[in-house]
């Protein structure tokens, strides 16, 4: 009686577990992914604590022992700002696993000039490690929304004006224009998310008091 029984039931198991596999594959596609699962792994050991966060700062003022950090309060982003002294894709790779990048041929916040910050973006069911979501969700920007960047103890606040899709040739080009003497944000992430086929460009302008 019970092998009749196993005769039925371990078929009927092993379709539904395949069913459920083909209906959810966008969300569990990264469990087969060696890569994945290693940046998963590496994750999981080198976390570090949640940093405690400091009272609430006014726009342009001080931030003192606030670390450098990007906060898009509309989007649920809040990731450390990292400011490599080389453009090198190696270091730049390393430091985009630690936070958000400041590209270091950019000016930084506050200045004139056009402050660059490069971010990673995933494709929907990816699994939330390092910062490789941090921008996943960068298109859903709205003009007006508030963008906060710490930077060397103070807070720089920034309205976003808009968000548009470039090919990398068309980024290229946006990078090496000549700075106008104004005060610019471009954060930048690939597009699709997780693809490197185009880029997410958005650009916002320094609030004033």
């Amino acid at each position: 009686m019970d092998n009749r029984w196993s005769y039925f039931v371990l078929p009927f198991l092993a379709v539904f577990i395949f069913s459920l596999l083909i209906i959810n594959w966008s969300e569990v596609s990264w469990v087969f992914d060696w890569q994945i699962v290693r940046r998963v792994t590496e994750d999981v050991v080198s976390r570090e604590p949640e940093p405690v966060p400091d009272e609430e700062t006014e726009l342009g003022q001080e931030a003192v022992g606030q670390t450098d950090q990007i906060r898009i309060p509309s989007l649920g982003v809040e990731a450390p700002l990292r400011s490599p002294a080389s453009s090198d894709l190696n270091i730049l790779a390393e430091e985009l696993d630690r936070g958000v990048v400041l590209y270091p041929e950019s000016v930084p916040p506050g200045e004139p000039g056009r402050s660059v910050i490069l971010g990673h973006s995933a494709p929907p069911g990816y699994p939330d490690i390092k910062f490789d979501r941090v921008f996943s969700d960068l298109g859903d920007l709205a003009a007006g929304d508030v963008i906060e960047v710490y930077y060397q103890e103070r807070l720089f606040g920034y309205v976003a004006e808009k968000v548009e899709t470039m090919s990398v040739e068309e980024y290229g080009h946006l990078l090496l224009e000549p700075a106008l003497d104004d005060y610019t944000l471009i954060i930048s992430t690939c597009y699709p998310p997780g693809r490197n086929w185009q880029r997410w460009v958005a650009t916002a302008h320094l609030l004033t008091e």
